[in-house]
């Protein structure tokens, strides 16, 4: 009896499972993904205001539109109306600022420098609002000032209407050269009340100078347009002529 060595046929080795499947399935997630960030951060660039960015910038109010600017010309005003102190009804009486000096019997105090005394004169032929109220003139200043000594020199004085009556707030425009330097300044009438409720004053330096002709001073409006013509300014370097006082007064 024979041995039945039937030999059955070898069994087929069952394929590995591929994996290529997995990794591309990966990589296609993977490159769907960063297309979404793209696309995403894209549309957040474009649109920072965008619904779907989770850092939006906060909201700017409305843009505020001005108005168009146009442009005025500057010139004087066909009437000028400027500002008046109380009427004066007597003669004034100028006090220092801080005590009254003692002048000698030989010194009278100048005319110009007392409101109440005033008389202007209908005669008088100007282009301007505002002339001299007399000639500039050169006293000591300490008469005003006691403190003052021969290290202080300047210029003074005050503005009245055609009624003698103090106007304050005109612009008192200084110009020329001092002392080696440029002078250009300006100032009010009505700041400086030791010489009257229209008072103004300019200091120059700490050393009276003989000058001729080197300062001119005027009144202006608030345009800078001028109310009195240039009034030329002579300082001496005598100490009992360190103060200049220089009045205007208004005549149409």
């Amino acid at each position: 009896m024979e041995e039945n060595n039937t030999t059955l046929p070898p069994k087929t080795p069952r394929p590995p499972r591929s994996t290529d499947s997995i990794f591309n399935l990966f990589t296609l997630l993977i490159g769907l993904g960063i297309l979404g960030v793209l696309i995403f951060t894209a549309i957040i660039y474009s649109n920072p205001s965008s619904s779907i960015n989770p850092f939006a910038p906060p909201t700017l109010p409305p843009a505020i539109v001005l108005p168009t600017a146009t442009n005025t010309p500057r010139r004087i005003a066909d009437t000028w109306t400027p500002t008046f102190g109380p009427e004066v009804t007597e003669t004034a009486t100028l006090a220092p600022a801080t005590e009254t000096p003692t002048l000698s019997s030989t010194y009278a105090l100048p005319t110009a420098l007392v409101i109440g005394s005033v008389s202007p004169s209908a005669t008088v032929d100007s282009e301007f609002s505002f002339v001299l109220q007399a000639e500039p003139v050169a006293i000591d200043a300490s008469i005003f000032n006691p403190g003052r000594t021969c290290k202080w020199t300047g210029i003074a004085g005050q503005v009245v209407d055609l009624r003698s009556r103090p106007v304050i707030g005109v612009i008192v425009h200084l110009k020329g050269f001092f002392g080696g330097k440029t002078v250009d300044v300006p100032t009010l009438s009505g700041l400086y009340k030791q010489y009257g409720e229209s008072g103004f004053e300019f200091e120059l330096g700490t050393l009276p100078v003989d000058t001729y002709n080197l300062l001119k001073v005027r009144l202006e409006d608030q345009a800078g347009l001028p109310l009195s013509d240039y009034v030329s300014i002579d300082t001496f370097s005598d100490c009992e002529k360190n103060l200049i006082v220089v009045n205007f007064k208004q005549v149409k």
